[in-house]
């Protein structure tokens, strides 16, 4: 297929770096004094709704847009085995809540899977979602046509796009991005097998114009479990990362460049693994990629190396993985369509940081690429920052206590950044429901 993988000999020690310093997670889940998170917020109980997988953008007003799935109480596995709902909720900076959390999905409750929210220019809103066997759908929220905020369910009319379906087809997670012109853009899994192809979509969140239809990537092959990520450069051009079973079945990170119309530029290329065929198959949920000065492309993912099991998929993994940090620089390599050479592609060496447990990644206020982790099932998380502009560790590794992520499900891979805040759910002390919380990124370090 129009994949690459690197060679044996490429795959030296030396286009890894292995961070010493980052070993301090490999003893933080026996660290004795864990820094608490200071200045959480409790954004709702969870007494009626347990909320899962949120997902958040800033406006220019600094106000956070948040959307989750939200389910009974004691429904705690995000969608997977019962049907939710789609939730929206506006807050401060500081945490007020200024439209509480209210649905969106007018269709039936179902397996909505994860939702997605970018906002617009203009402040407005753009939430995506759509589960397993579901067409793709979205909403557009003016928050400015709510009224008075003051803590209010959602009025109708700040609904400028209620519940309208853009996908032709059915499939899994996705990933959403919008370019200056509030054109919203989507990678998706395609259909609901373990792998299928990685489709493209273009569409007017403002007049709901297909721009172009749902349809594969050529010669792409996703892994369901691995959510996509999507980042646009100055020129429109789109940058993807993904689980890539186009290369191997162990699904390892792959990234491609494509143009605004969804036009391979450089295909499939497998991003670099320090050890050769041991667990290349990136963590699920953790894919981050971005654009900086330069269109310089940013990418932070997590594999399987450092588990203490050596299966495909880890069911045992509790403190283990790979967190890796890389910068791409496309202008090096050919447009062509056909994979990169990745020693040119890459700038520098790999970063690698043990101890990782479904790690998220996002790009805070501070232009520093903030990365939170569980420390295994303990319910702790942890934190570091990587530098795109040195390319480095920017902020040590810390661990925290005071969260109980998720409760029952894997660590913070429903973490979700919004520039200078962290949002996520978390189990109340009896862990019979989640709640939605907010802390500043700065109480992690």
């Amino acid at each position: 297929m129009n994949a690459t993988k690197p060679s044996s000999v490429a795959c030296s020690a030396a286009r890894s770096v292995l961070l010493s310093a980052a070993l301090v997670f490999a003893s933080a889940a026996q660290a004795t004094n864990p820094v608490p998170i200071a200045g959480k917020i409790v954004l709702d109980s969870g007494a009626t709704i347990a909320f899962s997988a949120p997902a958040a953008a800033v406006d220019s007003n600094n106000n956070i847009h948040i959307v989750a799935t939200g389910s009974a109480p004691g429904q705690l596995d995000s969608c997977k085995d019962h049907d939710c709902n789609i939730y929206y909720t506006l807050v401060s900076s500081t945490g007020k809540v200024l439209i509480r959390a209210s649905q969106l999905n007018q269709s039936a409750a179902g397996t909505h899977g994860h939702p997605q929210i970018a906002v617009m220019t203009n402040n407005k809103a753009v939430v995506t979602w759509g589960g397993s066997g579901e067409t793709l759908r979205y909403a557009v929220i003016d928050p400015s046509k709510q009224g008075t905020l003051n803590g209010n369910v959602l009025q109708p009319a700040a609904f400028e796009w209620t519940e309208t379906v853009v996908g032709n087809d059915n499939g899994e997670k996705h990933a959403l991005a919008l370019d200056k012109k509030n054109i919203a853009y989507v990678v998706r899994h395609h259909g609901t097998n373990s792998t299928g192809t990685l489709d493209f979509l273009k569409f007017d969140p403002s007049t709901s114009q297909i721009l172009h239809g749902q349809a594969p990537v050529p010669d792409t092959l996703d892994r369901e479990l691995s959510m996509p990520s999507i980042a646009l450069d100055s020129k429109g051009n789109v940058h993807v990362l993904y689980g890539a079973s186009d290369i191997d079945g162990d699904a390892p990170a792959g990234y491609l460049m494509l143009d605004g119309n969804g036009n391979k530029l450089i295909s499939t290329t497998q991003l670099f693994n320090s050890v050769p065929n041991q667990h290349p198959h990136v963590q699920k949920q953790h894919l981050f990629v971005s654009v900086g000065a330069n269109d310089i492309v940013n990418v932070v993912y997590g594999d399987k190396r450092n588990t203490p099991d050596a299966v495909n998929w880890c069911n045992v993994c509790a403190s283990g993985g790979t967190s890796v940090f890389v910068r791409l620089n496309p202008s090096k390599v050919p447009h062509d369509g056909s994979p990169a050479n990745i020693a040119t592609l890459r700038m520098g060496p790999e970063v690698e940081v043990p101890g990782f447990w479904y790690g998220r990644a996002f790009l805070g206020g501070d232009n520093l690429i903030h990365l939170i982790a569980g420390l295994g099932k303990t319910g702790s998380m942890a934190h570091l920052a990587f530098s795109p502009s040195a390319g480095g560790l920017a902020l040590q590794p810390a661990v925290h206590t005071g969260s109980t992520l998720n409760g029952v499900d894997f660590g913070p891979k429903f973490v979700a950044g919004a520039k200078d805040m962290v949002v996520w759910a978390e189990s109340v002390p009896d862990g019979t429901t989640l709640r939605l919380v907010m802390a500043p990124v700065k109480s992690f370090y």
